[in-house]
């Protein structure tokens, strides 16, 4: 079971709901995955900050007005029936004028005011249910933050590592983000730029590629391309940059087919690039 698959499962899993073989298939998947382990915690750790809200209880007021009124209408509701309003009528059947009286007041009249009091008291329990709610989702959403900051902080100190092994783990925390601030997008580039190890560099331009859609990233790779001297980086640039329709970088793969110095692999996969752009 590959990661796709496991992470469509996750929510089932906390509920409970899978089959005992699917179960199985999918904690074992956890357990050789630490990526999806970590956003199954962050799941369990969101569901559980939900249901752990507490019910908030209805202001005191409204349970003080609303029993005082509904002792004021059983009130009305014994006393004799007081004068019902009445209206003149035509009887169609004797050609006489009669009197009907409406139902609106004494005791049916005591009644619908009741009933109107439940139908407020209603309403009021749902908005304050719908209170609750979004209090709930306003708390979730800054847990979501607090621990995309915590990924944040942890990316950079990692960056810092001798070991290149850490500092790709580092830059792999930036696919569990939604979104990347300027620090982090800083810190990529910086590390796709300057890193000493070409594996870690290479891995920065797969993790920049993710938040493409920005065009201070693009901006960023297309200037790496001056930058970069190892052929399978330039090549990974060139590829990434057409991927993102990035018209902006046509200038530079132009220079890139002109530069003798490059390899002609290079060249041929700038030339292409240019070709695919124009096509755009």
């Amino acid at each position: 079971m590959n990661c796709e698959e496991i992470k469509i499962h996750l929510i089932d899993l906390i509920d409970g709901n899978l089959s005992e073989p699917l179960r199985k298939e999918v904690e074992e998947g956890l357990a050789n995955c630490p990526d999806c382990q970590q956003e199954y915690e962050e799941l369990k750790m969101l569901f559980q900050t939900f249901q752990n809200q507490p019910i908030m209880p209805a202001p005191k007021a409204l349970d003080d007005n609303f029993y005082a009124l509904l002792e004021q209408e059983k009130l009305v509701a014994s006393t004799p029936q007081v004068k019902a309003m009445q209206v003149v009528c035509d009887d169609t059947d004797n050609g006489k004028e009669t009197n009907t009286p409406l139902l609106w007041g004494g005791a049916w009249g005591g009644a619908i005011k009741i009933a109107a009091s439940l139908a407020l008291l209603i309403v009021a329990f749902f908005i304050g249910r719908q209170s609750i709610v979004n209090q709930s989702n306003e708390e979730i959403a800054i847990l979501k933050q607090e621990i995309t900051e915590t990924k944040n902080l942890v990316m950079l100190n990692m960056l810092k590592q001798e070991s290149a092994s850490e500092r790709i783990k580092a830059v792999g925390y930036a696919y569990d983000m939604e979104d990347a601030d300027k620090e982090m997008i800083d810190a990529l580039v910086n590390v796709m730029n300057y890193d000493k190890s070409v594996n870690v560099r290479l891995e920065a331009i797969n993790a920049l590629y993710y938040f493409g859609d920005k065009k201070e990233v693009r901006q960023a790779m297309t200037q790496s391309l001056r930058l970069q001297t190892e052929p399978n980086l330039q090549i990974a640039l060139i590829e990434m940059l057409v991927r993102l329709k990035e018209k902006g970088a046509v200038n530079e793969m132009q220079r890139m087919m002109k530069n003798k110095q490059l390899s002609e692999i290079v060249k041929f996969k700038a030339a292409e690039g240019v070709g695919e752009l124009y096509k755009l």
